[in-house]
């Protein structure tokens, strides 16, 4: 690699691990806040999911339900379950950076918010190739090894 292609490699790599590490302290930063704002609204689970491919994907709304499962979604303006939804883009860059692009992924959030655990289950699609090198027809001609006549 010549330097020129180097420098612009290394330029969009800190870029790449810049965005990251700001993804990383925005989330970290929200957490407990938003924590406290659904415990205070009776909130008892936030379900998320997501899916993407072709350089594109998108989190669908949170989904926010009270105790037995009962939907809560009237609980929260749409500008909070706006910060939901970035908090868990957030999480789904730090750890699964280019989710959205070639075959792309999928996955849910599952957040229990009494005891604050968050549950995140990723699933990358690709594509598999199998391939087999043909020479000769020996194969088909029913030419096996050295003693094979021609």
């Amino acid at each position: 690699m010549d330097s020129e292609t180097q420098k612009l490699f290394d330029l969009r790599l800190s870029g790449l691990l810049g965005y990251n590490a700001e993804c990383r302290e925005r989330m970290l930063a929200r957490h407990s806040e938003l924590l406290a704002l659904l415990r205070s609204r009776g909130i008892a689970v936030v379900r998320a999911h997501y899916d993407g491919c072709g350089d594109s994907g998108q989190l669908e709304p949170c989904e926010c339900f009270a105790a037995q499962n009962i939907a809560a979604d009237d609980q929260l303006t749409e500008a909070e379950r706006g910060r939901i939804d970035d908090h868990f883009y957030d999480l789904l860059e730090c750890r699964h950076a280019g989710w959205e692009n070639n075959d792309g992924g999928y996955g849910d959030f599952t957040w229990t918010i009494q005891s604050d655990e968050l549950t995140h289950d990723h699933n990358d699609y690709y594509t598999e190739v199998d391939n087999t090198l043909h020479e000769g027809l020996d194969d088909i001609a029913g030419k096996t090894g050295q003693g094979a006549q021609s």
